[in-house]
């Protein structure tokens, strides 16, 4: 098959594109790929990363800036009607000798004009869930940012339902796979995460055991899901860590950090600050720590760095939401929306260093067995037999 793979910029294997790098470059080992991205600023397509090999670049349409917010922030579904109209059209004229067109960002789905030949398909979690979760945050985030999120969800809910017409759907949760097949009623593949478990043995080789008593976070700041679950951790949960475990450290890792750090993080004790870490770095961080937490409230997907780290064979102490995301596969984490047991299992690793070494292999087994590479060839293979069914019935 043919296949045109549009994404909002380049996608990378060392930033949140990861998982359109990963089916791009299983695309190309099949197919012939074409991709397309989308720049505001078009000069940027200079910053070209090792992209997979046969992959053909095409040259890129351009954005309006002022779609700019609005792609950052997953406000309302569709742009100005015009500009959008126009970015349709050019997309179906690249994709007319095509058989597959990909896209490969939450964005995409702006792209709900496409629905002719060639088949359709869009990657990602569920807009209108991603926001319905942020309403069942109201308590940690606010009622004023819930309800506003709540306006959001309704209308990603009428987006999805009504407006997303892409012939095949894929999810990267079976949470997120069941509610978008439940709204759109279109054919929707669950596609795992795939996490490459020999990058991060380097970690693991070494037990949490014989790591100081680091608490580590990985996420950007900028993002609000990480800032308002931090804001949570490091208010209601530390303080409690700190009166126990008075040596102990959280590490905070991840991009832009600092201009988006919360006061209450840049006034905090114990606290490490990291940002824009390449990822090697990122690795011996893992290795340094002994215990990986996840304080999200609410978002949408599956957090790749909560696998990175179960990889490295770091134990996890996580939210419900969480662990939601992984749902039905039991992931072997300590789960609780409590500030005090949240607290106390984290102390539980950092006293008990053989308690932390037995959960951290559990963790890296669990992910060996769900989310390898063997999974995701799999995930996909079901995916390409969707929409070899859907191309035999035009």
């Amino acid at each position: 098959m043919e296949v045109l793979f549009v994404h909002a910029g380049l996608p990378r294997p060392d930033d949140g594109s990861i998982r359109s790098w990963r089916a791009l470059s299983w695309l190309a080992e099949r197919h012939k790929v074409c991709l397309l991205p989308l720049y505001a600023d078009t000069a940027r397509i200079i910053e070209t990363p090792n992209l997979p090999a046969g992959v053909e670049v095409l040259d890129p349409l351009p954005l309006p800036q002022t779609w700019l917010g609005w792609l950052r922030q997953r406000l309302y579904p569709l742009p100005p009607r015009e500009p959008l109209a126009r970015l349709c059209r050019a997309v179906a004229h690249a994709a007319a000798h095509c058989d597959w067109l990909y896209l490969g960002w939450w964005a995409l789905a702006v792209f709900n004009e496409v629905t002719s030949r060639p088949v359709t398909t869009w990657d990602w979690d569920s807009l209108s869930l991603w926001h319905l979760s942020a309403v069942r945050a109201a308590r940690i985030i606010g009622f004023p940012k819930a309800a506003l999120h709540f306006e959001n969800a309704l209308c990603y809910l009428a987006f999805e339902r009504f407006l997303l017409r892409a012939h095949v759907l894929s999810a990267p949760s079976l949470r997120e796979a069941a509610w978008l097949y439940h709204v759109t009623r279109r054919p929707t593949v669950l596609v795992r995460n795939c996490v490459e478990m020999g990058r991060l043995k380097t970690a693991a080789e070494r037990p949490p055991s014989e790591a100081p008593p680091k608490v580590l976070f990985v996420g950007s700041l900028d993002y609000g899901p990480n800032r308002d679950g931090l804001r949570w951790f490091v208010t209601s949960v530390w303080p409690q860590v700190l009166r126990r475990v008075h040596n102990a450290e959280l590490v905070i890792a991840g991009w832009r950090n600092r201009s988006s750090m919360p006061p209450e993080l840049a006034q905090a004790k114990g606290i490490t600050l990291c940002e824009n870490l390449p990822t090697p770095d990122l690795i011996k961080l893992y290795a340094q720590a002994r215990v990986f937490i996840a304080p999200i409230w609410y978002g949408g997907g599956i957090p790749n760095k909560v696998l990175e780290a179960a990889a490295a064979a770091r134990p996890v102490v996580a939210t419900t939401h969480i662990a939601r995301a992984f749902s039905p596969l039991h992931p072997p984490f300590r789960v609780t929306d409590r500030s005090t047991l949240f607290a106390a299992h984290i102390v539980a690793y950092l006293v008990h260093p053989d308690t932390a070494d037995e959960a951290g292999r559990a963790s890296r087994n669990w992910v060996r067995e769900n989310y390898s590479e063997e999974q995701w060839n799999r995930d996909m293979e079901r995916l390409q037999q969707k929409v070899l069914a859907a191309l035999s019935g035009f």
